[in-house]
């Protein structure tokens, strides 16, 4: 089966980002920055699927095999402020900004009138996706995924190096016959490569990386079914409470990933 989409896409944003440290007692100190864009944007993309079943080890299997090709084209222009009014008191802030003035084109070097430009073209991304699901066991079920990309500008530096290049997910689940019958217990591991971010440190003003290493996290869950209509469930996110950085190099910073976590739930369907 193959198969052609064409997306178009125009948008047009304004935000107002808010930071600083705000003063218990006058509810100052918090900056503003306006932020304004429009653009517009067309992705061409075909896949191709290849659908099949076999027989292996006495067992009927079903297989899918495909290609993904899509080309983007963007064209976004950012508007910079001409003046950024503060809010104020933001313990009585209701929401309200006035209407700063914009530049017609550009961003604002900071501390200056110049506006700088900055345009990436040849932009080139690759790779590829794996999946597996299936039964070892009518009470045994696995499933397994891998991606792996790279994304290059046009002369061969990486780019969006904050978001990992490869990635491994495995679950798996039993459910238990006989005197145990309506427990299920499952759990799985959620890997990641490498992510770094190249930033300029705000006290030394020489450039740095923000890193993080390779991690894996383990999840956990159990699940009894009481009847046709009860149910319930307890999961463990992070069981082996890994310390991580979710995000890393946004406003140059690090951001913690959620420490070991669980959620129990009670279902009951009508």
């Amino acid at each position: 089966m193959a198969n052609y989409y064409r997306l178009e896409y125009k948008q047009s944003t304004r935000l107002l980002y808010l930071y600083g440290d705000v003063n218990k007692v006058t509810g100052k100190g918090l900056a503003s920055y306006p932020y304004r864009s429009e653009g517009d944007s067309t992705q061409d993309s075909f896949d191709l699927h290849l659908r099949g079943e076999y027989n292996l080890f006495q067992r009927e299997n079903e297989f899918v095999i495909g290609a993904l090709y899509s080309e983007q084209n963007a064209d976004t222009v950012n508007y910079a402020a001409l003046d950024y009014p503060p809010v104020g008191n933001f313990f009585e802030w209701t929401g309200a900004y006035p209407q700063p003035a914009w530049s017609d084109t550009g961003e604002m070097i900071p501390g200056t009138i110049e506006e700088a430009y900055r345009a990436v073209n040849g932009t080139k991304i690759e790779g590829f996706e794996f999946e597996a699901v299936g039964a070892l066991s009518p009470s045994w079920q696995v499933s397994f995924g891998y991606t792996q990309f790279k994304a290059e500008d046009a002369d061969g530096i990486d780019i969006n190096t904050h978001h990992p290049r490869n990635l491994l997910k495995l679950f798996t689940s039993y459910q238990f016959s006989g005197a145990l019958q309506g427990l299920t217990v499952g759990g799985g591991v959620n890997w990641q490569g490498k992510t770094y971010s190249n930033i300029v440190n705000p006290d030394t003003g020489e450039d740095a990386r923000l890193v993080q290493d390779d991690y894996a996290l383990f999840n956990l869950m159990t699940r009894y079914r009481f009847n046709e209509h009860l149910s319930t469930q307890l999961n463990v996110e992070n069981a082996f409470d890994e310390t991580y950085y979710s995000q890393v190099g946004f406003f140059d910073q690090y951001r913690y990933g959620m420490p070991m976590n669980y959620s129990w739930h009670l279902n009951y369907r009508f």
